[in-house]
């Protein structure tokens, strides 16, 4: 089970929902902002983010150095530092960084490759809290392997008792746990009070299902399956946000009847392919009814989607046929295979992106 925290402010202090042991990960997914020196990630053991804390890992990328040091304190010394490696990182740049605890060291990956190890210097029992610091707008923190989360089977239910203190002139805490805090309000001194929207089902077994109301779904997770109450209709918009991870490969959007599955009928299948199977920057789009698939169509002017950029999908449902824009710009349109538009009431987006926001309008 995973806990995330979404759009925290810089600095940062979250403390972790549970020990640290083998297995479980932790994942810092931002930009460095630029015209900064650099940006540091923490794992600290006192909950603090204080010059003394003792700190189990200090990852610090500086720019004005091309070096990512890695360190620790201890009783107000640090230890040795370590910079072997190359420097992945580039100012105003998405990436993520990922902490997985193996029992000797941390194993430390940028953007899905693997970075370097770092062994441990103090008890990763002592470790309770994450801090970031420095010059980096962050998109999410995410613990993976923790207890906590939605079991499946469940709906979601905000929790009645506060998830965050904002101390009056302090820095924001963040108890964790699966629901995001998107953009919080914090009166000064006062308690965060979670929306009372409520944000997802979750059926036994599968991927959480999001009714289709006035509220944008954001950050929803990978693979999104959306429910189009009513289905589709003449004049309806769907506007999908999002960003490619550094090495996609593809993404895929489908309009279908009925959840995914591999025997749902398809109205429209959008497959961006940045480098997959042979085929680089493609958008296929095609149909499928009784589980057989139509004449593909990929013709188009150009390639609207490139690695580690935001994106916009707009897709338009005409008298005849999908009108599709991406960022702003049309891109092509796609004769209607499937009909009434009503039987078509699931949206559902897999593939190497994450997503920021799903809006019908």
């Amino acid at each position: 089970m995973a806990g995330t925290i979404m759009n925290p402010p810089t600095p940062f202090v979250g403390s972790l929902p549970g020990p640290l042991s083998d297995g479980k990960s932790i994942v810092i997914n931002g930009f460095a902002v630029p015209h900064e020196e650099g940006f540091a990630i923490n794992l600290t053991c006192g909950g603090r983010l204080e010059p003394q804390e003792d700190t189990a890992l200090h990852f610090n990328a500086r720019f004005n150095e091309f070096r990512v040091i890695r360190n620790s304190l201890e009783y107000g010394n640090w230890g040795s530092e370590e910079c072997h490696g190359s420097f992945p990182f580039k100012m105003g740049v998405l990436f993520e960084v990922v902490i997985d605890v193996n029992y000797q060291y941390y194993k430390i990956s940028v953007d899905g490759r693997h970075f370097c190890d770092f062994r441990h210097r103090i008890p990763i029992q002592r470790v309770n809290t994450v801090t970031v610091e420095k010059g980096i707008q962050i998109n999410f923190v995410r613990y993976d392997g923790f207890p906590g989360g939605v079991p499946a089977g469940a709906a979601y239910n905000p929790p009645s008792v506060p998830i965050s203190y904002f101390p009056a002139g302090g820095v924001p805490r963040y108890p964790d746990g699966s629901q995001p805090i998107n953009n919080p309000c914090f009166p000064a001194g006062g308690a965060y009070n979670p929306p009372s929207v409520p944000v997802s089902c979750f059926p036994a077994g599968g991927v959480p299902i999001y009714p289709v109301g006035n509220q944008p779904i954001n950050n929803p997770p990978i693979p999104c399956t959306t429910l189009i109450t009513g289905g589709l209709y003449s004049g309806i918009m769907i506007n999908i946000s999002g960003v490619l991870y550094p090495h996609c490969c593809q993404f895929v959007v489908n309009l279908q009847c009925g959840q995914y599955s591999d025997a749902a009928d398809i109205a429209l299948h959008f497959n961006a392919r940045v480098n997959h199977g042979g085929v680089y920057n493609q958008v296929i789009r095609n149909s499928r009814r009784s589980g057989q698939w139509g004449q593909e169509e990929k013709h188009a002017s150009y390639f609207p989607f490139s690695p580690n950029s935001n994106f916009d999908i707009l897709i338009l449902c005409e008298q005849n046929s999908f009108k599709i824009a991406v960022n702003n710009q049309h891109f092509t349109e796609f004769a209607y295979k499937i009909l009434p538009l009503q039987i078509i009431d699931h949206l559902h987006i897999n593939g190497d992106i994450r997503l920021t926001q799903i809006r019908f309008q």
